[in-house]
């Protein structure tokens, strides 16, 4: 499975993804529950790619990532929650 789902960056180099990262990603939805506040020392933050679709959009093909998300301060965790976020161009390589 973890294969399949990342075979939709098959054609991305390291390149790529630093050209795109700010001009063609884009948040579609964010939810997240915090546990307690974090002051921005030693902030950490993951995330997991569990499903990743391909589709045709208005303005060309785009790749729609689910993924939960962690974050948190030092080596405790203070949020949890879930991204959703849209990459577009992703039949472009650089």
């Amino acid at each position: 499975m973890k294969e399949r789902i990342l075979r939709v960056f098959d054609r991305w180099s390291m390149d790529d993804y630093w050209t795109r990262q700010l001009p063609d990603m884009f948040i579609v939805d964010f939810q997240s529950s915090f546990r307690r506040a974090t002051r921005g020392r030693r902030c950490w933050g993951e995330l997991d790619i569990v499903r990743a679709t391909r589709r045709d959009g208005s303005n060309g093909p785009v790749i729609i990532l689910s993924t939960p998300c962690r974050f948190g301060e030092g080596d405790k965790p203070a949020c949890h929650g879930t991204v959703r976020l849209a990459l577009g161009n992703p039949g472009a390589t650089g």
